[in-house]
């Protein structure tokens, strides 16, 4: 019978003390759940702060956004509404941006009769062709467009020449005219109508008219969401373009200017990947790579850059499309090979 009460006893110890871990086992489950509805709150109110102040900072944009809409170039780009955006925060309080009674527009001292708001926001608001520490600079402008940031390249100090090329016809002929307004950066500057790719040759493909930063002539750019809604909203003319071999477009740089800095531009709607793949190792040249991929990946772009001893930055941009930023650590001497 003892052994008996000790049993009873000894099973209630044993239950007490489950209960007693239970307890405290809900106990911390409550404080934890209490630190983390704190945590929550804050990150709502943070989160809140934000949407105010990025609410604030558009609506100090309005102004400029509106002026911007009312401008037939930039009403042709109504899918690029970040580029919109980002033009009116450059605008904003911006003495260096100068919207002229003509539809014209002036950046930083730049003249442009041509431009759409997206790739005026990539040059000059975002500056993704900046770059330093180099003096006597060629740059190689592949994808011109409408010269923007041909232009751009010209204004800065450090760089000497600059070549453009640019595939559309109508495009081409934009660029010439936005060239002219700028006569003091035109004369540092010679622009091609054709574009680089991995062998001379000519085809048939759509100009956009609409919106000349989306031609090309890549399968997965032409099937892209991008290029096939505004495909559907707006002009396209079937046009005859003329391509030459990355390869020997460089190569005759380089025997131009076999001892100076070069900056190496390419954004080519797609074609970037046949156009790198044809330079080969005939980019460890160059000093610095400024390259926009589309929908392929960037993977062996900088497997590329690698192998040539390139140092590389990435940024994606949009679905299927991103920017790299490539620097040369142990560049070889042009005729060293």
């Amino acid at each position: 019978m003892g052994n008996d009460k000790i049993g009873v006893i000894s099973d209630m110890f044993i239950i007490e003390v489950l209960i007693l871990i239970v307890l405290a086992v809900i106990v911390m489950l409550l404080f934890n759940l209490r630190k983390r509805s704190k945590k929550l709150k804050r990150n709502i109110r943070e989160i809140r702060d934000s949407i105010n102040n990025n609410t604030k900072e558009l609506s100090n944009s309005t102004k400029a956004i509106n002026t911007l809409l009312n401008i037939p170039e930039v009403k042709k780009v109504g899918m690029f509404n970040f580029g919109v955006y980002s033009m009116g925060l450059l605008l904003k309080d911006n003495p260096n941006v100068i919207l002229k009674p003509d539809n014209s527009i002036e950046v930083y001292g730049i003249k442009f009769k041509y431009f759409t708001a997206f790739v005026l926001s990539e040059v000059f608001g975002r500056k993704d062709y900046e770059f330093g520490g180099l003096d006597g600079c060629i740059f190689i402008d592949v994808g011109a467009n409408v010269a923007d940031s041909t232009l751009y390249a010209a204004s800065l100090p450090n760089v000497e020449y600059v070549y453009g090329y640019e595939l559309m016809p109508s495009t081409y002929e934009q660029a010439k005219v936005n060239l002219s307004l700028n006569p003091n950066l035109a004369e540092k500057i010679t622009l091609f109508n054709y574009g680089w790719y991995n062998k001379n040759s000519s085809m048939t493909t759509n100009d956009v008219v609409s919106n000349s930063g989306l031609n090309s002539i890549e399968d997965t750019a032409i099937d892209s969401f991008y290029y096939q809604r505004e495909l559907g909203r707006s002009e396209a003319l079937q046009v005859e373009v003329s391509l030459k071999e990355s390869r020997k477009e460089l190569l005759s740089i380089l025997e131009k200017h076999p001892t100076s800095p070069i900056i190496l531009k390419i954004d080519i709607e797609g074609a970037e990947y046949e156009c790198l793949e044809n330079m080969g190792n005939l980019i460890a040249h160059v000093d610095i790579i400024l390259l926009e991929w589309h929908y392929r990946g960037y993977e062996s772009i900088v497997e590329l850059l690698e192998q040539n001893n390139f140092v590389w930055f990435h940024e994606i941009l949009t679905t299927g499309t991103g920017y790299i930023k490539a620097y040369n650590t142990k560049k070889k001497p042009f005729g060293s090979d």
